[in-house]
């Protein structure tokens, strides 16, 4: 999948640098992650990626829905805090 990032620039969407910012996210925070943590906010985060796609097929998403789709998926897994410093880096 492909996304496109603020600068216009196409890229390929790598999950890898998703969970990186993830765990920045919970280190900032003084946090300790799992990896049941981790992979029970990557099923919230599919989830919302994949409805978006279903619902728009032919549209490129932008970075920034990735990270709004990251940040709804931090706070549908309890992790409020950790969600404000995401957003906020």
């Amino acid at each position: 999948m492909v996304i496109i990032k603020k600068d216009g620039r196409l890229e390929n969407f790598d999950i890898n640098k998703l969970i990186t910012s993830i765990k920045s996210a919970f280190s900032d925070c003084g946090k300790i992650l799992n990896e049941s943590d981790i992979n029970y906010i990557r099923k919230t985060f599919d989830s919302k990626l994949t409805n978006f796609i279903k619902k728009n097929p032919d549209r490129i998403i932008s970075s920034l829905e990735i990270k709004i789709f990251l940040f709804e998926s931090l706070k549908e897994c309890g992790f409020n805090d950790i969600s404000k410093k995401y957003v906020l880096s």
